[in-house]
């Protein structure tokens, strides 16, 4: 998990947010998400409630203006009678809703923002048929949504310029983020690629419903008026602006076609200010037969206009989403209707300390040229679907990766660890290639020869509560953790990553800056935190961490963390990452077997064992007959020497069929073709090195046999080999 420092009052709102959208979703987020795509034949866009959410998300939660925005000069002082009288009158029009909205002085003085808010989305309806939107048409089906209750969620929105923007939407346990940095505007959902939109960068559609009146008076300076129009009683003003043919252009590829993209704005004549947003755009789908064209439609009412900071912000409104689908032939017409209603819950403006680097985009961004979807509207695409992900391609989780560059990073280690690492790795070379990290250490509170292994688990997480933590906190007040910037500048801690299981990190944040909450337990700690790192995946724990996101939305799953190494190593010299030496004899032992006839066996890091049950499985071993590779460590037999109270046939038995080194490089072992099977201890290392190398874990038979063994993880073993057996051969 790590903290963050600061931003007390942004944290506190995205947890109260997280809250209350757990108690209004009940049970919405224990699902899965299934794979689904648009066909060419006459069937319904809404293929099911998680198709549908994520047809919600993808077209509702974050869409985009049709062109990017340029700052223009509003100067009520500029000549508007220069233009033709539709544009002329369009500028007055604007003048007018900038003093409504607070004045070019109040405007011109944010230079970011911060918004929070709650949204319900639903797909209200769904017909499809012959002679849409006619008396006489014919209607095939409508779907409503249950009883009106729609999907629950929230959304945080980060700003700088029109152009730079970031949002994160969580609606019924379904994360969808989007952002800009400028150069190129993006979108990473739970069910799809990071993915950028073609075209140069544009403005998020949604800062436009009333939160950003700078950047909707530049865009609609370009526009043009062309009449009024009464919007729920109150007469408006209506200007309309098109994106330009070389946008189009942009944002089109050789199957996909942007045919227009208007916006129109309906703007008070009593109070000058923005009361309607409608934009509509149609695209092609290219084939070689009848193309098939989509047209979408958004109407958002704003409402509740509120001064903040001098600023008038809407805080309410709806917005209503229909997808038309025309062309092949009559069968096929479709149409969808989407609804969200949203609230906002707080906005405040030039926000300090807001880096440029949250507006990165993910690092596994895919370029244009592998993109099957060329534009934002990507959810609409007939031809577009979720493609299955290979767990060995997609083990990086984007946006932390992104996020640590730039970053000074120092790595807090035990001494005990760190004398056993340099023993046997060149961690010091390692991170020569890194200017941005540093290893600094701290004591555990522990003499020298005390065991540190798994049945000392208590005394030693006693000893880093009541020992370390103070170290810790000493350490975090003084320079010893400072960043040494070429000694012109020190750069102090403001941001901590712990491991899950220790607790006094929490504390010492609570007790140095008040910002952070006391945090008494794990559970408390992972809930609370800014955001948790996951050493998982999605393939592999999709519905937990669904589950997971409904409590943390700031969640990264980067695992297999070891997967990481070993691609790099293809280009690096090998390095090993191990506690002991390792014995390389044993991959000559195996280079000499046949394929999959060895178990490779091995109890992990920290596990220990008495002399009894060590006898015990290696007669197990020895009588199944099967070939063995087996790891016993030095310090893994609890007790006086063991080696003297083997048995002459356990010996003799060994010789003819088995392997044992003190250890073995696992990851290489794993990976050789004659294992074909892993007797574990069930820590998740093993576990994770075990399925990247397609090699099945074989559990030991009971949970308490070791001390240090994780019950837990063996479940989960337990139930994925039990479901894979029931699956019926195909």
């Amino acid at each position: 998990m790590f903290i963050n420092s600061s931003h007390k009052n942004y944290v506190k709102s995205w947890q109260n947010m997280k809250s209350w959208i757990k108690s209004h979703s009940g049970n919405n987020h224990h699902h899965h998400h299934d794979n689904y795509y648009y066909k060419s034949t006459a069937v319904s866009v809404i293929g099911g409630r998680n198709a549908e959410i994520q047809l919600l998300l993808g077209v509702v939660a974050a869409p985009l203006i049709p062109h990017p925005i340029k700052c223009n000069n509003h100067s009520l002082n500029k000549k508007i009678n220069d233009h033709p009288i539709e544009a002329s009158m369009a500028k007055y029009i604007v003048q007018q809703y900038i003093a409504a909205a607070g004045g070019e002085h109040a405007l011109n003085s944010i230079n970011s923002m911060y918004a929070m808010g709650k949204v319900k989305m639903m797909a209200s309806e769904f017909i499809e048929g012959d002679g849409l939107g006619l008396n006489n048409g014919k209607v095939m089906k409508i779907k409503t949504a249950k009883n009106g209750t729609g999907e629950m969620g929230g959304f945080v929105l980060w700003q700088k310029k029109p152009d730079l923007w970031s949002i994160e939407l969580v609606v019924s346990g379904c994360k969808i983020s989007a952002g800009s940095d400028g150069k190129v505007s993006w979108r990473q959902t739970p069910w799809h690629h990071s993915h950028a939109s073609r075209g140069p960068a544009r403005p998020l559609r949604r800062s436009l419903q009333g939160l950003d009146p700078r950047s909707t008076a530049d865009m609609f300076s370009d526009s043009i008026c062309i009449g009024e129009k009464s919007v729920h009683g109150e007469d408006c003003f209506v200007l309309k602006f098109e994106a330009e043919p070389s946008s189009l252009k942009a944002r089109s590829s050789s199957n996909v076609e942007i045919m227009r993209h208007t916006v129109w704005g309906y703007f008070s004549q009593r109070t000058g200010l923005l009361v309607q947003l409608e934009d509509s755009h149609l695209l092609r789908l290219k084939s070689p037969k009848d193309d098939v064209f989509w047209e979408t439609t958004m109407e958002s009412l704003i409402q509740e206009y509120r001064t903040i900071d001098g600023v008038n912000i809407a805080h309410a409104g709806k917005t209503c989403v229909s997808l038309f689908r025309f062309g092949e032939n009559s069968e096929g017409h479709t149409r969808t209707r989407m609804e969200e209603v949203w609230t906002i819950e707080e906005v405040d403006f030039n926000i300090k300390g807001l880096s440029l680097d949250c507006f990165l985009p993910p690092s596994d961004l895919k370029k244009e040229d592998d993109q099957e979807i060329i534009s934002d509207d990507d959810d609409i695409n007939k031809n577009s679907r979720l493609e299955s992900k290979n767990i060995i391609h997609h083990v990086n989780n984007p946006r932390f990766i992104t996020a640590i560059k730039g970053l000074h990073i120092t790595i807090l280690l035990t001494e005990n660890i760190h004398n056993r690492l340099v023993l046997h790795t060149d961690i010091t070379s390692r991170f020569d290639q890194c200017p941005g990290f540093q290893i600094k250490t701290i004591s555990d509170g522990l003499p020298d020869d005390h065991p540190r292994d798994g049945g000392k688990f208590l005394e030693v997480f006693d000893s880093l509560r009541t020992k370390t933590k103070p170290l810790f906190k000493d350490m975090l007040t003084s320079d010893v953790l400072c960043f040494d910037l070429d000694g012109k500048e020190r750069r102090r801690v403001s941001c901590i990553i712990a491991d899950g299981v220790l607790g006094f990190p929490c504390d010492v944040a609570d007790e140095i800056n008040s910002n952070i909450q006391l945090l008494k337990t794990e559970g408390q700690e992972n809930s609370r935190a800014h955001g948790l790192i996951l050493n998982t995946f999605e393939e592999l724990d999709e519905p937990i961490l669904n589950q997971k996101r409904t409590i943390c939305p700031n969640l990264y799953p980067i695992g297999p963390l070891h997967a990481h190494l070993k691609k790099k190593q293809t280009t690096l010299r090998p390095s090993s990452n191990s506690l002991w030496a390792e014995d390389r004899t044993c991959i000559d032992w195996l280079n000499d077997q046949l394929q999959n006839s060895v178990i490779y066996v091995s109890f992990g890091s920290i596990t220990t064992m008495t002399i009894n049950q060590l006898i015990e499985f290696w007669y197990g071993l020895v009588n199944s007959g099967q070939k063995f590779l087996w790891v016993i460590r030095p310090d893994s037999i609890a007790g006086e020497e063991w080696r003297s109270k083997i048995p002459v046939d356990l010996v003799l038995g060994t010789k003819e069929r088995g392997y044992i080194v003190e250890w073995a490089p696992q990851e290489e072992v794993l990976a050789h073709p004659a294992v074909g099977g892993f007797w574990t201890h069930c820590g998740w290392n093993s576990i994770l090195e075990s399925i990247y190398e397609d090699c099945g874990p074989k559990r030991e038979p009971k949970s308490d046999v070791f001390n240090g063994s994780f019950g837990p993880n063996k479940s989960f073993v337990k139930d994925e080999a039990e479901a894979e057996a029931e699956e019926p051969n195909t």
